[in-house]
């Protein structure tokens, strides 16, 4: 059963390691990932595909996703959304850390032009 990933998602202990890509983060921090775009062969890729995380990529994972029915009351593309808004919500943060940083700066005098 196959999917295809819509967005990136943070690698766990378990990610196959041919699937993981690094990069560095402003931090100086080791980020591994799997990127958008990257199949997932697992027997749960449905699963991913209900979540709005992942498209089917074959016949058998979008049928098992159209007939799953999780517990609660979570609906399709829902882990899409949560997601969509903690990124967004990390950018936020991310931009307002940058902008304390340069504030910092000017009051210092340590950004002027010479």
């Amino acid at each position: 059963m196959q999917a295809r990933l819509l967005v990136p998602l943070r690698a766990t202990p378990n990610t196959k390691p041919e699937l993981i890509q690094t990069e560095i983060d402003g931090n100086g921090n080791e980020v591994k990932y799997v990127p958008a775009g990257t199949i997932i062969d697992h027997p749960d890729a449905f699963k991913l595909v209900f979540g709005g995380l992942a498209e089917a990529a074959d016949e058998e994972c979008q049928k098992a996703a159209d007939r799953w029915k999780p517990k609660g009351n979570m609906k399709p593309g829902a882990l899409r959304e949560s997601h969509e808004r903690i990124m967004a919500e990390h950018a936020e943060q991310v931009q307002a850390m940058i902008d304390d940083e340069d504030e910092d700066l000017d009051e210092e005098g340590g950004d002027q032009d010479v």
